[in-house]
């Protein structure tokens, strides 16, 4: 009895195997039958629900394959694999029997998926929106403006999601403080100009805006306009006359300082143009020392006023520099003398450049002899008695004690107040 139960048991299992490998080969022609189909038809068809979600994470979507009147095929039997092609670089999808299994489609966007079935495909867009918005976004196009009666800052103004995509919202109300003059122009979707009115000062500023109820920062700096302006510590500046062999007095430096037309000073510039003004051909010179902001101004060998024009590119700035060059005393020339008890003496005071000395006082006179006498000094006031000037000749009479053999001079230059001495050999 047993053994006729354990034939029966494996003569069921027999005729059981031989269905389920009836269906399998069943099965497995109809999928060979579809393939040529979509070979013979060269093309896959590939139905979703929709094409249009919120950005997520991970989400299996309902997925078909149609081929002529065969419909809702499985497509994991016949797709061999899938792309994607979009500005995320971490999206993922995957076949899971009649589902399609997306990972990280959160940028908003649109995502095209190409299904591969050997060298046959079909493109499948998807089209990922935004997700609900979080944060408020302000963002400026540039941070740095130049000062001005009407500054204006392009902004962009959106919100963002969880996953940072952008969302355009309408702008029902924009404050600004601190509280200036302003206004803003809608100028497209998320771009705006906001004007500022009478931001003529440099430097950083920080504004909050109040937009429908959120409230942002923005902040930028201001800096100078360009140059209109320059001024000195002195606009007349005095030298002397040029001398191969004397230098005092012949070099004079001048601090200076650039603005904008709004009065800011301006730091930094390096290439200001100038030009001296004069029929001479000999005029003083002038050197800019940018670093430390002065004008080295050196003396030219005619005596005169020049006047100095400054230029940034081709535009002439405001504010003249004056140059007087004063003949100095460094040279005196005898005319005539007369040596004796009675003395006379005629002389000139030059620049040691053929031109007299200028605007110049002889404060005294001392007079040696050549024996122990005592020399004699003739003082400022006692001068007037004995100095006399005509033209640019001095002459100079007094009664001495004795014969003198040297004078010497103490001349004072009123243009640079320094006296200087000469000794004057009557020899």
């Amino acid at each position: 009895m047993k053994k006729t139960y354990s034939i029966l048991i494996i003569i069921i299992l027999v005729m059981l195997s031989g269905c389920s490998l009836f269906d399998f080969n069943k099965e497995k022609a109809q999928q060979d039958k579809i393939a040529k189909i979509i070979e013979k038809e060269q093309k896959l068809n590939i139905i979703i629900e929709k094409n249009k979600y919120i950005a997520f994470k991970e989400k299996q979507i309902p997925i078909n394959l149609e081929i002529k009147d065969l419909k809702n095929l499985n497509p994991e039997n016949y797709v061999d694999k899938i792309e994607i092609n979009s500005d995320s670089t971490n999206a993922t999808a995957t076949l899971e029997g009649s589902l399609l299994h997306l990972k990280n489609f959160t940028k908003a966007g649109t995502y095209t998926l190409t299904f591969y079935h050997s060298d046959i495909s079909t493109d499948l867009n998807i089209e990922i929106l935004p997700a609900t918005p979080i944060n408020l976004k302000v963002e400026l196009d540039k941070k740095i403006f130049i000062a001005n009666k009407k500054v204006e800052i392009p902004l962009k103004i959106y919100f963002i999601d969880k996953y940072g995509n952008s969302i355009v919202k309408k702008i029902k109300e924009i404050k600004l403080y601190p509280v200036v003059k302003y206004d803003i122009e809608h100028i497209s979707e998320g771009s705006y100009m906001l004007n500022l009115y009478n931001l003529t000062r440099p430097g950083k500023y920080i504004f909050s805006m109040f937009i429908n109820g959120n409230k942002k920062d923005i902040e930028f700096s201001v800096i100078p306009d360009i140059i209109k302006q320059i001024s000195f510590d002195n606009s007349i500046v005095k030298v002397a006359t040029y001398s191969e062999n004397k230098k005092d007095f012949i070099i004079q430096k001048i601090k200076y300082k650039l603005y904008d037309r709004y009065g800011n000073l301006i730091p930094g510039i390096k290439n200001l143009g100038y030009k001296i003004i004069s029929d001479n051909i000999y005029t003083p010179k002038i050197k800019i020392n940018y670093d430390e902001n002065y004008i080295e101004v050196i003396g030219g060998v005619y005596p005169g006023i020049y006047k100095v024009e400054f230029y940034n590119g081709n535009y002439k700035l405001n504010g003249e520099l004056k140059i007087e060059v004063k003949p100095f005393p460094r040279k005196i020339i005898i005319l005539n003398k007369k040596i004796g008890k009675n003395f006379s003496v005629e002389f000139s005071v030059y620049d040691g450049n053929s031109n007299f000395a200028q605007n110049i006082k002889i404060e005294k006179i001392k007079v040696f002899y050549s024996n122990t006498i005592k020399e004699k000094e003739f003082s400022s006031s006692e001068l007037k008695k004995h100095l006399r000037l005509k033209g640019n000749i001095y002459t100079f009479n007094t009664i001495l004690d004795d014969y003198p053999t040297k004078i010497e001079l103490y001349i004072k230059s009123k243009d640079f107040n320094t006296i200087n001495i000469f000794t004057i050999s009557l020899k």
